[in-house]
């Protein structure tokens, strides 16, 4: 099926169409606690090996 004028038109959609405009998707998200490393975890084996500037 085709929709018509699309985004132009101030349709929902500018597409054809299909099974996917049917679809009701939920998404369920948590929260993550953040975890910033240091510059000595990140950096610490090379500064180990190489030295540090």
């Amino acid at each position: 099926l085709s929709m018509g004028c699309g985004t132009w038109g101030k349709n929902n959609f500018s597409d054809n169409m299909n099974y996917r405009h049917y679809l009701n998707i939920t998404r369920v998200s948590r929260p993550i606690p953040e975890r910033v490393p240091s510059e000595e975890e990140i950096f610490g084996d090379f500064f180990a090996k190489h030295g540090a500037a």
